[in-house]
């Protein structure tokens, strides 16, 4: 279970999913097969049961639907459906298969392609993420292991100091964005926020938060699996959640109005089962 505590009393739990991911969600931008696939990009009018209809013609061609994403446009006129479809045994050639797709009324646009790099197929059509509302990019984990590495390689602690005040610095504007969006004013449920959210981004696969304090503040955050340290599991003698334990060192900053200090206790990186972030008043 994931306890909250303030002065020792539990004031909130949650259900803890620690070994396994319940639900994955694969995006359908990347394919390594060299199968007679393609990419599918749709436009709908969001009504009821257009996507069924358009399975049933895919059904009807043989067409096995692999990855994908459905999504509603924020006014919610409009969905949108990417996905790669596996044609090696399609009835029907491509271009029939389209066209039939294209007739229905409920579609509006459609495109569909595949750009091989060797085994690597791209979508040949151009796509935005969004989360929120806003434009989002995707770092694979090895990407972003390659990134704080060299600067972990490159300026020892100088860059654990580096990464951890930029963390500290995005913490103080991840809580203005909040404390202006949301009518939380609660120092508990705004970092339970902040955590469910880096769980829902895949930062971390899970959390507790042992200890609570408000005055004079003192905080207990454990962290499951924290993206930054996963490759480096065991590896050193070293903690690595630089970033994580500077963003929530910034985000508590900015809701308490006070300035506080912080350490990483325990690090998966060092062979601990977790990352256990302290972060309390400067005089603690």
């Amino acid at each position: 279970m994931n306890v909250f505590k303030k002065n020792d009393k539990t004031i909130g739990t949650h259900n803890e999913i620690m070994h396994e991911d319940k639900y994955k969600i694969v995006v359908p931008l990347m394919y390594a097969d060299k199968k007679k696939t393609t990419f599918i990009g749709l436009k709908l009018k969001n009504r009821p049961e257009v996507i069924g209809r358009i399975t049933d013609v895919l059904a009807d061609a043989n067409v096995n639907v692999l990855n994908g994403i459905h999504s509603v446009s924020e006014d919610r006129r409009f969905s949108y459906w990417i996905f790669i479809a596996d044609l090696s045994n399609a009835k029907l050639t491509t271009e029939e298969i389209m066209r039939r797709i294209r007739s229905m009324d409920d579609v509006i646009s459609l495109d569909h392609g595949i750009r091989w790099f060797n085994n690597l197929g791209l979508p040949s059509f151009s796509t935005e993420l969004t989360l929120m509302g806003e434009k989002v990019v995707i770092w694979r984990g090895l990407w972003a292991t390659f990134f704080f590495r060299s600067i972990l390689d490159e300026f020892k602690e100088g860059g654990e100091a580096f990464i951890y005040h930029v963390g500290r610095r995005a913490g103080h504007m991840a809580a203005k964005w909040w404390l202006t969006r949301t009518s939380i004013c609660d120092v508990k449920r705004l970092l339970k926020l902040a955590l469910e959210i880096w769980r829902a981004l895949g930062w971390i696969k899970n959390y507790d938060v042992p200890v609570l304090c408000i005055g004079p503040p003192k905080f207990l955050v454990i962290l499951y699996g924290l993206y930054t340290c996963e490759p480096f599991r065991g590896s050193g003698d070293r903690p690595r959640g630089h970033l994580a334990r500077g963003m929530l060192t910034g985000y508590l900053e900015e809701i308490l109005g006070v300035s506080l200090s912080s350490s990483e206790r325990k690090c998966i990186a060092r062979g601990d089962p977790f990352c256990e972030m302290f972060v309390c008043s400067e005089d603690y």
